[in-house]
């Protein structure tokens, strides 16, 4: 996404348009870093929002793409379940 070059992370909650949430997404995803949540987690209330706000723009990304997030939901979810499973952390 060519419209995402020099994106910066939001830092506090503000209103976002679609195409901001897209960018957010993308740049999560494609930074090389892996503290994408950190991001997230900024302006999220905890690990459980900021996962909210990522599906969320990663909606916004599928929009702006062309691509049918349902479908990509449904096809992650089958690797999900072929992928060996962790055990719930005590909280």
């Amino acid at each position: 996404m060519k419209d995402c070059e020099g994106h910066e992370p939001q830092t506090e909650r503000e209103p976002y348009r679609p195409e901001d949430r897209a960018c957010k997404a993308y740049v999560a995803l494609t930074n090389g870093s892996n503290d994408w949540h950190e991001s997230y987690l900024v302006i999220a209330d905890d690990l459980r929002d900021a996962i909210i706000d990522l599906l969320a723009d990663l909606r916004h990304l599928c929009d702006v793409e062309g691509l049918d997030f349902s479908a990509i939901n449904r096809r992650s979810y089958l690797y999900y379940r072929q992928e060996p499973k962790f055990t719930k952390r005590r909280q």
